[in-house]
């Protein structure tokens, strides 16, 4: 818990493979969203976040959610069809809901089912995004094991692709921070994280 009733939920991963202080992501989510019951809003810091299941994802951020809702389009092929078919893609209540004030740190490093993470509350109104643009690689990839010239390579290729609520790509481009924060060498130096500080100052004063 930081200063003032802000919570602070920091998520390197949404894999389970991943444990750490005993348990598995998403034992310790859950665990950690207890601990925040009683505050007024939450930061969720997800800049390190390399993605991993989208269901644990999805499972922190139900608990956000009234009703279901609308978070992106998938545009894949299907055997046989030479369009590409389109899927709309929708996260549900569940579990205890958490009416909180919410901001999501993002940057580069946030590709994947994190970036679907950022969607289901971003592109739904349900938080705002402080920090830097995610990496804009969320297209599903699907790995080769290919044998060329006496070396072995692993060829991934997306399988489909994502569109957000407003029309925009997510391939490539993706998730432009809603306040986006320079950080320069002094900040580096000083070892501040001025994202944070951002995000702290918004939720206190708006």
């Amino acid at each position: 818990m930081l200063s003032d009733g802000v919570g602070y939920l920091n998520i390197k991963s949404w894999s389970n493979h991943n444990k750490t202080e005993g348990g598995n992501i998403a034992e310790l989510v859950e665990k950690e969203l207890n601990n925040f019951k009683d505050s007024d809003s939450l930061i969720i810091d997800v800049r390190q976040n390399g993605g991993g299941n989208s269901s644990l994802a999805e499972n922190l951020a139900s608990h956000f959610i009234e009703k279901q809702t609308q978070y992106c389009k998938i545009f894949k092929k299907v055997s046989k069809q030479d369009e590409l078919v389109e899927q709309t893609v929708n996260i549900s209540p569940k579990g205890e809901f958490l009416d909180k004030k919410i901001v999501i740190l993002t940057g580069p490093k946030c590709l994947s089912s994190n970036e679907m993470f950022v969607l289901m509350l971003k592109d739904t109104g349900k938080a705002i995004t402080v920090g830097q643009t995610t990496g804009g690689g969320s297209g599903n990839p699907k790995a080769f094991n290919l044998h060329l010239g006496g070396k072995d390579f692993i060829l991934t290729v997306s399988t489909w692709r994502m569109m957000r609520n407003n029309g925009q790509e997510l391939e490539g481009v993706g998730i432009e921070p809603d306040i986006p924060v320079e950080i320069k060498r002094d900040d580096v130096i000083q070892k501040r994280d001025i994202e944070l500080e951002k995000a702290i100052e918004y939720l206190k004063h708006g």
